[in-house]
């Protein structure tokens, strides 16, 4: 599940089917560990930026999320 490889696999796969999908988000269930993985500006289907949480500035931009614990 983990698996980079596998998840951006997946990811293409959905994302490149579906015209209305801009990211895929892997998730464990009440584990609190997601990972998530979109088609960005230039194109490219990749991972989001994985952000610490700042209280100061809570806005994300798309490709960007909070680090999970």
């Amino acid at each position: 599940m983990r698996s980079p490889k596998f998840q951006s696999s997946i990811a293409t796969e959905v994302i490149r089917n579906c015209s209305t999908v801009g990211s895929v988000i892997f998730g464990l269930d009440h584990s609190g560990w997601s990972s998530s993985i979109g088609l960005m500006d230039n194109g490219k289907i990749e991972p989001f930026e994985c952000l610490d949480h700042d209280v100061a500035n809570p806005k994300l931009k798309w490709g960007q999320e909070y680090c999970n614990l």
